[in-house]
């Protein structure tokens, strides 16, 4: 397909042309050429959009009212019609001057007679609107900007009502709504935080909490960044919520201290549960929690801080059972339950007076369930509302059962403990130790009856004897058991041992042994004394409770964050798996205790990391936070935020620095990422006169970016802007189709874009037309949930394809012959056939199937020895344009007068590109002055015949001037017609002289 510039084809044209609207009796002026302008006087400027006669009022009124019958008639019939060359009229030129013109008149119909085309032409050139790239990046933040002397906000972005529950609109009107709206813990760190915005390029983070409107409270990281201008320092900032990650961080650090007090000796059970019950509380400030102690299967209070002590009460001594509230039927069916409505729940049906009456609505409940399968105990959390837990809220259900697992268990194993000691005290204080004496001389061994009783053999089947003793030994500890025997007796001192003996039954027992030697006078040993406690049920209480501290330090290890633990030199005396999988690479080993932590710092963080170590030491007990860079594989640093805390011994002196470890890198740049994102979108959004938009179609809420307003004029309030008013602008034609077309391309789940073309009004009432393209973003289950496009102005498009439509059809119907070549600069050879429109084919009998594509030259009609193409070759040779070069044709036997124009095309950086060629035929014309040559022979021939010299000259120059005036001529022509004339006057002049003389001589 070419791509043609009818408008250079238009104003080139060499007969003057004009387009009218068919909106007589005016016929508006739409669009003129070149010719039109010189032969008027007039520029464009001064007709299109005038009526057609108002610039010719010279006109004689004949020709006025001969012109206005035809443009009717072929506005009415929508048939062509010509006017022959015996209309003129006169214009005035801009020197006041006046012109005369003879016009052979073509009116042609175009665009269903809407328009009508006077030897129409190209008047406009196309140019194309640029197209903006298409964005899809959004912001879940509040982005915000205040004056950063007053603090006065200017701009809160809408995601304020997302995170705080309140409109851009309510901030922005109260003075202090910020400060107001702070929690009054961090209210009172305002002073410190205002003198550090004062810096401009600087940017500081901030975290507080903001009370939302349904008087939660969120955890707010606020990103501030002091932008220097002429006004004065501008604040920028961007807030996110933080308010999972800190709960969670607060979570773990109530954990911390939780098993550090439960690791106290004398440390109480209910203190502990309350402490960490009351922790929860103010993590969760809206929940009200209670562990209840299942014992004989009844519920039993165990901690519940801030349940009333009537409900306390009422649920006391309940039974366990399905249908027993939500702890009772957790309880009982050892599975979570969760109770969003207790008013409504069969499971509450007997007992939900008690919890309604003290305001109780919904109770989730989890048994906790030790290791041995006992349903020790159910946490409960309440609210005096009715809701279902979220996912922060059913994480901490999980880790809290942990936690209290591990902490039952522990103290469970350690009562068990401590009556076994007890036992054991007794045991002692009452000679229940099994007791045996070795009578070296004669080799008697005599056992008591509970050493009996600890092998389980009965005294009348088995003889004690060293030998016989031994045999019962575990084969492992044999020879150690003989040689300390013998050493007591070589050494005659006390010794201690342990043992595994094998008891009657087969299973090992573990034996704790005292022997002493008796000496007679010489110092002779002469017996051994010993006892023999069976300690194996304390070894399998310690068993279990190394296995307990086994599963506490697993669930530390386990830990997705770092958990270190250095001396005070910096030395590593313990961490968990999780470090030591991201930082053995560095190390070069598994094992890295009692290396310096320092080392794994990025160099210019490892004075922070000092500084935050002798706060710790400086304030024994409280946590120090500090954010540190360290050494990754990858070139970019892993960002962590660090919990410091010195561990002090029983006097409060320092011993260890312990180190909870959260890996933000991945939060850091995607805090980085949308930081940059959000300056994109600003840069693009400032750039593109597009409107683009971002549409919420949960909410019905359309955000324009500036573009709305630059395209339309049409103010962006700050209220939400529905659906419904954006359909209010179209035009009242496209309005049912654009909706319905929008409707059905959202209902389709398989639909990811949406394409329209409509007319959009602007602010003053006139209509713009818009293409729209708009990206669809739908949940899992195919529902459309939002949608970023863009509005782009094509106006101007439309109308430049609607003129390159019209002037097609003008060079589609004019009576001059056009061709249209590509170029090859310098070479005649190489040009190529592009286009010839319909008067090519009439004039020269050639159709475009047989000329595109080949070279003007072998049109054979041209192929004359009558033509000079001296002229046509220099001028493609030079990229020159060439004017009226009459040619000889030849069709069908007979002979044709072309008069040729060529004209070069260049683009935009000056290079030649095609050739455009205007033929006239100018056979008749040529026919004509012969005629008139031939008539003016005849004359002279009369006037010499009658003796009427003078007519001959005279008639000459009277027909001359006739075919002037009755004919358009080009300037060779007009210059050819004048040398006659003039040659004719010299004539005229010579025999009047002559006659002049004769006449004297007669006198």
């Amino acid at each position: 397909m070419v791509n043609i510039d009818f408008h250079v084809v238009f104003d080139m044209l060499p007969a003057p042309a004009v387009v009218l609207e068919a909106d007589s009796p005016v016929f508006t002026v739409v669009a003129v050429n070149r010719k039109w302008q010189k032969v008027s006087g007039l520029s464009a400027a001064d007709m299109v959009g005038k009526g057609f006669f108002e610039h010719f009022n010279l006109m004689p009124e004949q020709s006025r009212q001969e012109w206005s019958r035809l443009l009717e008639d072929v506005k009415r019939s929508g048939n062509p019609q010509q006017l022959g060359p015996d209309v003129f009229f006169q214009n005035k030129l801009h020197t006041g001057e006046q012109e005369s013109s003879i016009f052979s008149l073509d009116i042609v119909p175009l665009d269903q007679g809407r328009l009508l085309l006077v030897t129409s032409t190209d008047v406009t050139e196309t140019s194309k609107a640029t197209q903006s790239e298409n964005l899809i990046q959004t912001i879940d933040g509040i982005v915000w900007e205040a004056d950063a002397t007053t603090l006065q906000f200017r701009f809160v972005s809408d995601q304020v009502e997302k995170i705080l529950g309140f409109t851009a609109a309510q901030w922005l009107s109260e003075p202090d709504f910020w400060k107001n709206h702070m929690h009054v813990a961090d209210r009172a760190a305002l002073p410190e935080f205002c003198p550090l915005l004062s810096e401009p390029g600087a940017s500081h983070r901030f975290d507080y909490r903001m009370i939302r409107a349904d008087g939660e409270v969120v955890w707010i990281r606020d990103i501030v960044t002091i932008v220097g201008q002429e006004s004065g320092a501008l604040l920028c900032g961007f807030m996110v919520d933080i308010t999972e990650t800190k709960r969670l961080e607060d979570v773990e650090r109530l954990e911390k201290v939780v098993l550090e007090l439960s690791a106290q000796k004398d440390s109480l059970l209910t203190d502990v549960l309350d402490r960490y019950l009351l922790g929860i509380e103010q993590i969760f400030p809206d929940m009200k929690c209670s562990i209840l102690a299942i014992k004989d299967n009844k519920l039993k209070n165990w901690s519940s801080p801030s349940l009333p002590e009537s409900y306390i009460r009422g649920i006391e001594d309940l039974a366990i059972g399905p249908f027993t509230g939500s702890c009772g039927t957790a309880a009982f069916t050892r599975e979570l339950v969760i109770v969003d409505d207790i008013a409504t729940d069969l499971r509450w049906e007997r007992y939900k007076d008690i919890a309604l009456d003290e305001g109780l609505l919904a109770c989730w409940s989890h048994p906790i369930i030790l290791s041995d399968g006992t349903v020790i105990a159910t946490f409960a959390a309440y609210y005096d509302k009715i809701r279902l837990p979220d996912a922060d809220e059913l994480k901490l259900i999980d880790k809290a059962v942990a936690l209290l697992t591990v902490i039952l268990e522990s103290r469970r194993n350690a009562s068990l403990i401590a009556d076994a000691a007890m036992l054991i005290s007794q045991g002692q204080e009452l000679a229940r130790l099994g007791t045996w004496q070795w009578d070296t001389g004669t080799n008697e061994i005599v056992w008591s009856d509970t050493l009996y009783t600890i092998y389980g053999l009965d005294r009348g089947s088995f003889k004690p004897s060293m030998d016989n003793y031994l045999g019962l030994v575990h084969p492992l500890d044999m020879q150690r058991v003989h040689d300390n025997i013998l050493h007591a007796i070589a050494t005659k001192s006390e010794v201690e041992f342990e043992e595994r003996i094998v008891h009657s039954s087969g299973e090992y027992r573990y034996l704790k042994t005292w022997t002493k030697t008796k000496l007679d006078e010489n110092g002779k040993v002469i017996m051994l004394i010993g006892a023999c406690l069976d300690t194996t049920a304390s070894k399998n209480i310690q068993d279990k409770l190394l296995a307990s501290e086994s599963r506490l330090r697993s669930l530390v290890d386990s830990q997705t964050n770092y958990v270190v633990r250095t001396d005070l030199s910096g030395k590593y005396t313990y961490y968990n798996s999780t470090f030591n999988e991201d930082f053995r690479w560095f190390y070069n080993s598994d094992d890295f205790l009692g290396i310096n932590c320092l080392m794994v710092v990025c160099q210019y963080h490892r004075a922070d990391a000092i500084n935050a170590v002798k706060k710790c030491l400086h304030n024994p007990g409280h946590m120090c936070t500090v954010e540190l860079d360290h050494v990754q594989q990858s070139e970019k640093a892993r960002t962590v935020f660090w919990h410091f805390i010195a561990l002090t011994d029983s006097t409060g002196e320092p011993t260890e620095i312990q180190c909870i470890g959260i890996d933000i890198s991945e939060r850091k740049q995607a805090i980085d990422d949308l930081r940059k994102s959000n300056e994109r979108y600003e840069l693009l959004n400032m750039a593109t006169n597009d409107a683009i938009y971002d549409w919420d179609i949960i909410n019905d809420h359309v955000k324009w970016g500036d573009g709305y307003v630059r395209l339309f004029g049409l103010k962006i309030g700050t209220e939400k802007m529905k659906l419904e008013e954006w359909a209010s602008h179209l035009h009242p034609d496209d309005r049912v189709a654009t909706v319905q077309s929008l409707e059905l391309r959202l209902a389709d789940k398989d639909q990811q874009k949406w394409v329209a073309d409509y007319r959009f009004e602007r602010f003053d009432g006139t209509y713009a037309f818009v293409e729209e393209i708009g990206y669809i973003r739908r949940n899992r289950s195919g529902r459309a949930v939002r949608m970023i496009g863009v509005l782009r102005d094509i106006s101007q498009q439309k109308q430049e394809e609607y003129e390159l439509k019209l002037l097609g059809s003008v060079i589609t119907n004019t009576n001059d012959a056009v061709l249209i070549a590509q170029s090859e600069p310098g070479d005649i050879a190489q040009l190529r056939i592009l286009y010839v429109n319909g008067a090519f084919t009439r004039l020269t009998g050639y159709t475009p199937a047989h000329v595109i594509g080949q070279n003007p030259m072998l049109l054979k009609g041209f192929n004359l020895p009558e033509n000079d193409f001296a002229r046509l070759a220099e001028a493609i040779t030079n990229v020159k344009s060439l004017k009226a070069e009459t040619l000889h044709y030849q069709r069908d036997g007979q002979h044709y007068f072309i008069n040729l124009s060529i004209h070069p095309v260049v683009d935009a950086a000056g290079t030649l590109t095609h050739w455009i060629s205007i033929g006239r035929d100018v056979t008749e014309k040529r026919r004509y002055v012969f005629e008139i040559e031939e008539r003016n022979k005849k004359l002279q021939e009369i006037a010499w015949m009658q003796s009427h010299v003078i007519r001959a000259p005279l008639a000459r120059m009277m027909s001359l001037i006739d075919l002037l005036r009755n004919y358009e001529n080009s300037e060779t022509e007009k210059d050819e017609l004048l040398e006659h004339i003039l040659h004719s006057a010299h004539s005229l002049d010579d025999i009047i002289r002559d006659i002049s003389s004769k006449t004297e001589d007669l006198a």
